[in-house]
């Protein structure tokens, strides 16, 4: 079997990119193109992280609920929905942590298959996934879990193919991550 050349080598690095790139757009197109997002359980999510925003201002909330300071499976996602509440509103917030979670997905997948030495072209079935039935149910922090996992994945491959207290850490703090994520 003759080499690749480094010209055809490079056409093929900028034929994967653009088309990783291009699904990209089209898996997070559904996030941007809606005024209102249609997913089940999006309202009562985007509900709940206002009141995570506005608690401490707004008396009625203060009233009715209480603030409980717990980690729990949800608490990545909200958290990074409030804190981008202080730059723009509760859904256009929610729009971009979502999408930063669906693009996850073949990155994570990209970073999984490179570190188990696979054909990088085998990413390409997980771009439906970005898509799959726990977008369309509102299972937003679901859905940042699943990113995490596969890089949890990769980096223990990396791991265990190179042992070192550096990628143990990143193993452990990415496991800690996915904890708070999702189970």
């Amino acid at each position: 079997v003759k080499p690749m050349s480094a010209t055809a080598a490079h056409r093929w690095d900028v034929a994967y990119w653009t088309l990783f790139a291009c699904l990209c757009f089209f898996g997070i197109a559904p996030v941007w193109i809606s005024d209102l997002l249609p997913l089940l359980d999006a309202g009562s999510h985007l509900h709940l992280m206002k009141i995570i925003h506005d608690f401490g201002d707004n008396a009625l909330y203060q009233h009715h609920y209480k603030e409980v300071h717990a980690i729990v499976p949800y608490l990545s996602y909200y958290k990074a929905v409030d804190w981008l509440q202080y730059f723009t509103d509760v859904e256009q917030a929610n729009r971009i942590v979502l999408s930063l979670c669906l693009l996850g997905i073949p990155l994570a997948a990209h970073a999984l298959l490179k570190a188990l030495h696979h054909n990088r072209w085998l990413v390409l079935g997980v771009f439906p996934w970005m898509l799959n039935s726990d977008f369309f149910m509102g299972f937003f922090n679901y859905l940042m879990s699943i990113p995490v996992f596969l890089l949890v994945l990769a980096a223990h491959v990396h791991f265990l193919r190179r042992p070192s207290w550096r990628g143990g850490a990143l193993v452990g703090g990415l496991l800690v991550f996915l904890a708070v994520t999702h189970y």
